[in-house]
């Protein structure tokens, strides 16, 4: 996916979440979103911090057990990208306790191997 489609879909998710800020789905969005762009050098930590709040937004509106997991593995993404490795494992732990899934299983045994080599 193209650099542009994120930032445009992070703008269109951030208009439909002022308008229905209850939707779990928007705020999963707008942490998807700002995971896939390729940040200027003057924006990563804004981009960082955004993946990071909506995923804990995407996680407190959220209804359903697959809308929490998703909200846990977006969040240990986002704290990954941040080189917070020890608190994005416990999001991929967290998140695979409620769903069983194999991109998040295998994510976790990535930050676990990359944090066991002093990687963050």
């Amino acid at each position: 996916e193209r650099t542009g489609d994120a930032r445009t879909a992070l703008y269109k998710f951030g208009v439909a979440v002022s308008l229905s800020p209850e939707d779990s789905a928007l705020w999963s969005g707008i942490a998807r979103a700002a995971l896939k762009i390729v940040p200027n050098s003057d924006e990563v930590s804004t981009l960082q911090q955004a993946a990071v709040s909506a995923a804990m937004n995407a996680y407190q509106t959220s209804r359903t057990v697959s809308q929490r997991a998703e909200a846990l593995s977006l969040l240990a993404q986002s704290l990954d990208r941040r080189q917070e490795g020890r608190p994005a494992l416990e999001a991929y732990k967290a998140s695979l306790e409620l769903a069983n899934a194999p991109a998040v299983q295998a994510a976790l045994a990535d930050a676990r191997a990359r944090l066991a080599a002093g990687d963050p």
